[in-house]
């Protein structure tokens, strides 16, 4: 250099060079210089033994470096170790940092400042790594060339395994938290989200970013609102408080979601300052619930319809089997038999009330028959006018033309009963309710008809409401089993499934026109049947069978019902012996055998009911002939009282030519009613 002093460079950069050579042919350190590399000497040798940190001391003019005891005790070498030497501090550095350290340091040295600092990895006796914190300060001479590096090697293995620890624990968490299925949010002491879990997108559809800063109320069903909002206030004033709750929230697809919550206020807590909730999607089990409630309510009605359905079964029997024997007796008096005709015409009527009580219940077996659509509607009209109520208005418009179709009359009833439901529903402040019939001939290319109805002849059935329509999303769903408008445990989401499924299964098509505030219209397409031949809703043959003189064993509990029937069967020619019950038929056939033809018995009576009396009488006497009778729907029916397959069995009320022609068959058939046929249908299905 120009002034003539010391020049020194660092000639090292990898373990095994040399840190600091003299350059040839540059003069000795002045005295003053060698004062500056010495003058600190004492210092050091006072610092080493009051801590237990590593000092030491780098001369870098004649490149030794030396470290204090404590190199030994905190890395654990013994005294046989080199330690003060430049190459093995260099050596012991983690060959993944040594090249990073040794150009820091020389950087350092090259430079004008006075402070070094580091953090590597160090090697330990037994090949281990200790965590340190190298810090070193330069002495200069008046050239600004570093001659003297004094500085400690701190071992912090502890803490850096610590905060690994903790960020490894973190990271864990974080992971827990991110993955979990429950939705975890902070709500701060305003009722905003200051954090939420991935988790969201999940249950209501919103991404963290969307939900942060956003009041928590915003997405909460208008009906919570008020307890969601108390509950809030509670647990951000409340320190410790803990609650769970149940409520409604928005998905970001515009549905509700029932979220059930946990909460614990956590205000005191520095780290987290909010109430922590946890929340769970429980709409389906919500709905479940519902169901099963909905469900247990069915079935108590449905036993309760049962009993009442029995019973006034049994006295329409009476009343419809003495009109008949009457009209029998006085054809002649047409006045007479015109009341009669009356009393006959609404004794049908309350047997169609019965059938509809057992349907609304789902306690009766299916009965496909000839049915003419405008006949349902007009048989219905009282029932579904109640069905709407007194504020809103109920018109029908019945197509000139038969509509005929082929379905269960009770399903019928039943897809008629739950679009009127449905109509009633959307009424706001009143409104009307139109019932319409019509045959429509659908063709291929008709712009009328809707594309879900495939060419052909229909009978239509139409409801339509001047209600407050459908959304899209609502109509895109109407038929989904399940899903309803209505608030949990005011509505199943079943009705209009159970039409879509029954017009389906008939072979139907359904079309649903609908728009927001502007009503909505159910057409439904049942294939019309072209044969005029019509069911009877009593079915009632119109020629009485011939007359009989075989003995019937008459088993039935009810003396009104008994009496009716013997008359019958007498007034016919047969000979008939009385039961009440099946312990004492079984008593009397037993007496004589040969002598009775035909059981005919009652299903539910007390002490033995007619299926034991059949097993115990076929047990015997496999040939003997029986037919049941029973107020019950075969559904409703215990397992004790349930028919074997293949069972013959009328219904009550029955007509006294629909009676009369099923025990002229059976006596007439071969094995009709016995325990072979009996058999032979068990095995067969």
């Amino acid at each position: 250099m120009g002034n003539g002093r010391l020049r020194y460079h660092l000639g090292w950069v990898l373990p095994g060079c040399r840190v600091l050579t003299p350059s040839t042919g540059i003069p000795a350190l002045s005295d003053a210089d060698k004062d500056a590399v010495g003058r600190d000497e004492p210092d050091k040798n006072l610092v080493a033994p009051m801590t237990n940190d590593v000092v030491w001391d780098w001369n870098l003019t004649t490149d030794k470096l030396q470290f204090s005891p404590s190199v030994r005790v905190v890395f654990a070498y013994g005294p046989e170790e080199p330690v003060d030497d430049i190459e093995w501090w260099m050596s012991h550095i983690h060959s993944e940092e040594r090249e990073s350290v040794v150009k820091g340091i020389r950087q350092a040295i090259a430079g004008r400042g006075q402070f070094w600092s580091a953090e590597y990895r160090f090697r330990r006796e037994d090949n281990t790594y200790a965590h340190v914190f190298d810090r070193g300060f330069i002495s200069r001479d008046k050239a600004g060339n570093g001659v003297r590096m004094m500085g400690t090697m701190v071992d912090f293995t502890d803490r850096k395994l610590a905060e690994q620890a903790l960020r490894d624990s973190e990271r864990r968490f974080r992971s827990l938290i991110e993955n979990a299925s429950d939705a975890i949010a902070i709500i701060d002491a305003q009722g905003r989200f200051s954090y939420a879990s991935e988790s969201y997108v999940n249950v209501l559809g919103f991404t963290p970013a969307e939900l942060l800063g956003k009041p928590v109320l915003d997405y909460v069903h208008e009906d919570d609102l008020a307890n969601a909002t108390s509950t809030l206030e509670r647990m951000t004033t409340e320190p410790g408080a803990n609650l769970h709750m149940q409520l409604r929230c928005r998905h970001k697809d515009g549905t509700w979601r029932v979220l059930s919550s946990r909460a614990r206020n956590l205000m005191h807590d520095l780290a987290i300052r909010g109430v922590v909730a946890a929340s769970r999607d429980v709409t389906q089990q919500a709905v479940l619930e519902a169901e099963l409630v909905q469900a247990q309510k069915m079935e108590a009605m449905g036993q309760l319809a049962g009993g009442v359905a029995h019973d006034f079964n049994n006295l329409l029997t009476v009343i419809t089997t003495n009109v008949d024997l009457i009209v029998s007796a006085i054809a002649s008096n047409l006045e007479v038999h015109e009341n009669l005709t009356e009393i006959r015409r609404a004794a049908a009527q309350a047997a169609g009330l019965t059938r509809q009580l057992l349907n609304f219940t789902q306690r009766r077996s299916e009965e496909p028959q000839v049915l003419n659509l405008n006949d349902v509607v007009t048989d219905s009209q009282a029932l579904l006018q109640r069905v709407i109520g007194e504020n809103a208005e109920l018109r029908v418009k019945l197509s000139p033309r038969a509509p005929l179709m082929k379905l269960d009359r009770a399903q019928l009833e039943q897809v008629l009963m739950n679009l009127v439901f449905n109509a009633r529903d959307a009424l706001v402040d009143g409104g009307r309710v139109e019932v319409a019939t019509e045959r429509q001939r659908v063709q291929p290319g008709d712009s009328p008809a809707p594309a879900t109805v495939p060419p052909g002849e229909y009978s239509v059935l139409i409801v339509r409401d001047t209600g407050t329509g459908m959304t899209p999303e609502t109509r895109a769903r109407a038929f989904d089993p399940f899903y309803t408008t209505k608030e949990i445990g005011k509505g199943t989401g079943l009705g209009l499934a159970m039409v879509y499924t029954i017009v389906k299964r008939a072979g139907g098509a359904i079309d649903l026109e609908t728009k927001r505030g502007a009503g909505t219209t159910f057409r439904i397409y049942f294939p019309r049947v072209l044969s005029p031949s019509l069911t009877p809703m009593d079915g009632t043959p119109t020629v009485r069978p011939k007359q009989g003189s075989e003995t019937v064993l008459l088993v039935e509990d009810e003396d009104m019902v008994r009496k009716v029937v013997r008359r019958t069967l007498t007034g016919q020619g047969y000979k008939v012996v009385e039961a009440s019950n099946g312990k004492e038929a079984l008593a009397l056939a037993l007496e004589d055998p040969r002598r009775i033809s035909l059981v005919l018995t009652d299903v539910m009576m007390p002490q033995m009911g007619g299926p034991e009396l059949a097993r115990r009488l076929w047990a015997q006497f496999p040939q003997l002939k029986v037919i049941f009778l029973s107020g019950y729907a075969p559904d409703t029916m215990s397992l004790e009282s349930a028919l074997p397959p293949g069972a013959i069995l009328i219904e009550k009320p029955f007509a006294i030519e629909k009676l009369l022609t099923k025990v002229r068959e059976v006596l007439d058939g071969d094995v009709a009613g016995t325990s072979p046929m009996i058999d032979m249908f068990a095995k067969t299905n």
